[in-house]
């Protein structure tokens, strides 16, 4: 981190509310690692739910690189993807968006299992799909 490693340690971690398209504050901690030639930046949201929100972003100048992060967090936030209805948990518009978990997926910061992910695409039999895994700006 060269010369500005004394200016990062002293600004990070860093806590950020953001509010949901519901109205809903996230608060969300950002912490900042080096990765050799560039940093790393990585916002957890602060949660009594054992999974929630998590976003990363690298970038050569952290301080770029937070701009760039903001706005990952605010785009997610602004989009719901699963809500309940008397049948369970279903898609509000035919997108899933998230990331991967060992029990399941995380979806809008909450853990939708797989049998639950199971049970939607059963739904939606015979239609075709489109699967990409990895970061949405690559």
């Amino acid at each position: 981190m060269n010369g500005i490693e004394p200016l990062l340690r002293e600004k990070f971690p860093i806590r950020e509310d953001y509010i949901d398209c519901a109205g809903v504050t996230h608060t969300f901690e950002i912490h900042i690692r080096d990765a050799g030639v560039g940093s790393v930046l990585h916002a957890r949201e602060i949660t009594d739910r054992q999974y929630g929100y998590e976003f990363d972003i690298s970038e050569a100048v952290p301080f770029h690189g937070l701009g760039g992060l903001r706005k990952k967090i605010r785009r997610a936030l602004a989009c719901k993807y699963l809500a309940k209805n008397r049948f369970g948990t279903c898609l509000t518009h035919d997108v899933l968006d998230g990331r991967i978990a060992a029990s399941g997926l995380v979806v809008d910061g909450n853990l939708l299992s797989w049998d639950e992910l199971k049970s939607i695409l059963t739904t939606h039999e015979g239609f075709p799909f489109h699967l990409v895994i990895g970061d949405e700006d690559s």
